[in-house]
């Protein structure tokens, strides 16, 4: 089974244009959404110990035992009139510029302002003087497959808004993008089960199996659920469209 490491930006003097707010705390809600739309993958996700810096991540990656390396973040340098996805690539690694080109083209896809880039799928190993960029060089070297991914630009106040505004979007782009690549089917479901749930007034909904994963939405008492997976003393359920982890203790089987 593959296994793909998650590297959000952590810049958090990277200002954006707009929002009050910075590159790591948008980059870092897009990986973890990026993480919860690959749960149903046969591929298991590793997020970045996000205290570290890129300097040690490939080394985390590697003791991790990951097949791929994903550095998301969002662009600056434009002059405040730059538009478009930039994705990096290793040369020596054929399907990091597969993966790049379908991150290019879905991100672009779904944003309502057309790119002004003159070239968006770059070899990473080309920039500083033949150098390359850390994050692709680095867990290259360690026999991990690389990419580096600029959303967008985060210092044109356009841009800037539509990434704050749309990271769930993004972040569905980027998974299947990689989705797609690398071939994954979906995990086969063997058992379903029926469940309501016993906690007032309401019980939360998490993007992941803990209480550190962020808050995706809440079922009322009595609600009632499919179990669709289960770990660590957390359940995967469903109701309608809607997917997420809840505490097993608050659900009652059926």
């Amino acid at each position: 089974m593959r296994r793909l490491y998650l590297s959000p930006s952590n810049q958090p003097a990277n200002r954006y244009a707009v929002g009050n707010t910075t590159e790591k705390i948008e980059m870092e809600v897009v990986a973890k959404a990026v993480q919860f739309y690959l749960q149903d993958y046969e591929v298991e996700t590793v997020m970045a110990s996000l205290y570290l810096n890129f300097a040690y991540r490939d080394e985390e990656a590697r003791l991790k035992g990951c097949t791929d390396y994903l550095a998301i973040h969002s662009n600056a340098g434009g002059g405040g009139t730059a538009i478009g996805t930039v994705a990096f690539y290793h040369r020596n690694q054929p399907s990091t510029k597969i993966l790049a080109e379908k991150l290019v083209s879905r991100l672009d896809g779904i944003c309502p302002y057309k790119e002004n880039r003159a070239n968006q799928v770059v070899d990473g190993m080309a920039q500083y003087d033949g150098y390359g960029l850390g994050e692709v060089r680095e867990p290259a070297k360690k026999g991990i497959n690389a990419n580096l991914l600029e959303v967008n630009f985060h210092d044109n106040p356009l841009t800037a808004k539509w990434i704050i505004d749309n990271k769930d979007a993004i972040a569905k782009e980027i998974a299947m993008a990689y989705v797609e690549t690398y071939s994954i089917a979906k995990k086969r479901v063997d058992k379903v089960q029926f469940a309501t749930v016993v906690a007032k007034p309401y019980l939360n909904v998490r993007a992941d199996a803990g209480t550190q994963f962020p808050k995706i939405a809440y079922l009322e008492d009595t609600s009632e659920v499919w179990i669709m997976g289960e770990k660590d003393g957390w359940y995967k359920v469903a109701w309608g469209p809607n997917q997420g982890w809840v505490s097993a203790k608050y659900l009652k089987l059926i």
